[in-house]
């Protein structure tokens, strides 16, 4: 009976692979240096967006086509564009969206597997954990092994995000600070 137990609880060399790729590459995107990269998201084909983010730490930029936004750690500003109207918000206030995301890294069980075009790494939610996330599936490039897509499941609802020039460590912080001189004529609105 013991050995049914411990052999139950320890983990195969492939989800050890997997762990440890799908860490790497999430500490690429959570590490104090920072990335940049470009992306085209897909929710279940009822809402797309694409455009390039930066992000590093509390701080973060994005430029899509209808919005820029500036998160400096203090404030996060929306800018836009084709309204001219510049909202304000606290940045440390979740937004109403991802609040509504939940990942625990010990809910899931991982795996890896060679996929065309690289590697894929799996993870499927444990029977009774929590975490809001249900499946998700991440594709790295084999030689760099950084993202080039991620699909997640979020109840039956599927959000696909294609990943392209993927950059690690930034070093100019210059590029989140909003920049009024930027946005001549455009209203705003404090929402803090």
């Amino acid at each position: 009976m013991c050995f049914t137990l411990t052999s139950f609880c320890q983990e195969t060399p492939n989800e050890r692979q997997a762990k440890k790729l799908f860490f790497q590459t999430y500490h690429q995107f959570t590490n104090p240096q920072g990335c940049s990269l470009s992306y085209k998201l897909n929710i279940a084909g009822l809402y797309k967006a694409n455009g390039t983010i930066w992000t590093k730490g509390k701080m973060q930029k994005y430029i899509e086509p209808k919005y820029v936004g500036y998160r400096d750690g203090v404030n996060y500003y929306k800018v836009d564009l084709k309204r001219k109207v510049i909202e304000i918000y606290n940045a440390n206030k979740k937004s109403k969206y991802a609040s509504k995301f939940t990942f625990n890294e010990h809910d899931y069980d991982y795996s890896i597997a060679d996929a065309k075009g690289g590697l894929l790494i799996s993870l499927n939610l444990k029977k009774g954990a929590s975490s809001s996330i249900k499946h998700a599936k991440v594709l790295l490039d084999k030689k760099t092994l950084y993202p080039m897509s991620v699909k997640v499941k979020v109840a039956f609802i599927w959000a696909t995000i294609h990943i392209s020039h993927f950059h690690p460590n930034i070093h100019d912080n210059s590029i989140f600070l909003f920049k009024k001189s930027d946005y001549p004529g455009y209203t705003y609105e404090d929402k803090r």
